[in-house]
């Protein structure tokens, strides 16, 4: 499959206001943002295995993104200290993933 899908399977029925787990769920990104700055951002606090931004179904950013943290203890850190961070002029919103 194409990048494009592997990035909507990733992302896809994901929501926030999980249990505590290492999948985070982020939105309020700025649309500017690409796959590599949620690598930059989200690495400055532990090993991500993997970084997805959604996308709407014609393709335009939403602003949302899926994050897997490699442990649980990241992840915790990650809402500690990313939730409300200022990012690109936007407050994000972060906690933790969950599959529908």
């Amino acid at each position: 499959g194409s990048v494009n899908e592997e990035a909507r399977k990733f992302t896809e029925n994901v929501v926030g206001g999980g249990e505590r787990n290492r999948l985070i769920y982020c939105s309020n990104l700025p649309f500017s943002t690409a796959k590599s700055d949620l690598y930059d951002l989200f690495e400055t606090i532990g090993k991500v295995n993997n970084a997805e931004l959604r996308y709407d179904s014609k393709g335009a950013p939403t602003g949302i993104a899926v994050v897997e943290y490699d442990n649980v203890d990241d992840a915790d850190v990650c809402i500690e200290r990313l939730n409300n961070y200022n990012y690109g002029g936007c407050d994000l919103d972060i906690s933790y993933a969950k599959r529908l």
